[in-house]
């Protein structure tokens, strides 16, 4: 995961290569693996209530998932 909150650094296979292959310039880090990381740290939340799974959700919703939306949230 980058330090923004996104991940996956392949455009080619819309998804990961290597272990810690995380370049910057071909980073792919699409809006969808957002909100499919914060459907999985909401998830990791309710099933423990550990800060972690908190900082990851708040991570992804601010740097990357609200990013992909239209300033008037139509689109």
């Amino acid at each position: 995961m980058y330090v923004t909150g996104g991940f996956g650094p392949s455009a080619k296979n819309d998804g990961f290569t290597r272990e810690y292959d995380l370049l910057n310039d071909t980073a792919y880090a699409e809006t969808c693996a957002s909100v499919a990381m914060m459907c999985w740290a909401a998830r990791m939340l309710n099933l423990e209530l550990d800060g972690q799974s908190a900082d990851i959700l708040e991570l992804a919703l601010n740097n990357n998932a609200l990013a992909g939306l239209s300033h008037d949230g139509e689109t």
